[in-house]
């Protein structure tokens, strides 16, 4: 999605979000793709970087919506706010993530958790690493549709 429509459905899937989080969710997708990291672990986007900035904020929001949908609107919310702090997390570490606050973790405990690789479970969720708007659009239940493609 493009960053336009990325900001307003952020912001109407977690109401009360703070604008400045919302913008840097589109910084991150911005430098994932100057750092040469593509959505799948892809090695780059044949379409270009806007087509690869546009796969960010997809899987960014669809993870954010997975959150919602697996967890609750105000848990949502804690992970959108992140980018306040500033910190943005990959989408395959937000399930970790939300497993912290539903467990009472407070969102500065979160850049912590990370420099520790706390947030990173390939192993053990049927969490995707890179969720994708078709699996909120169509009912699929992401418990059966793990995204591990290259």
């Amino acid at each position: 999605m493009k960053k336009e429509q990325f900001i307003s459905a952020l912001t109407e899937l977690t109401p009360g979000c703070k604008p400045e989080a919302v913008e840097m969710w589109t910084q991150f997708a911005k430098e994932r793709v100057e750092a040469g990291q593509f959505v799948n672990f892809a090695e780059s986007n044949p379409d270009g970087e806007e087509a690869a900035r546009e796969d960010w904020m997809d899987s960014i929001y669809a993870g954010i919506s997975l959150i919602k949908q697996r967890f609750n609107e105000d848990i949502a919310l804690q992970i959108t706010n992140l980018g306040a702090l500033p910190f943005c997390l990959y989408p395959y570490e937000m399930h970790e993530a939300a497993k912290h606050f539903a467990n009472g973790g407070k969102p500065e405990d979160i850049p912590k958790l990370n420099k520790k690789d706390l947030l990173i479970n390939f192993d053990k969720d049927d969490w995707p690493m890179f969720p994708k708007p078709e699996m909120l659009s169509d009912g699929t239940d992401c418990e059966e549709s793990m995204d591990m493609t290259m």
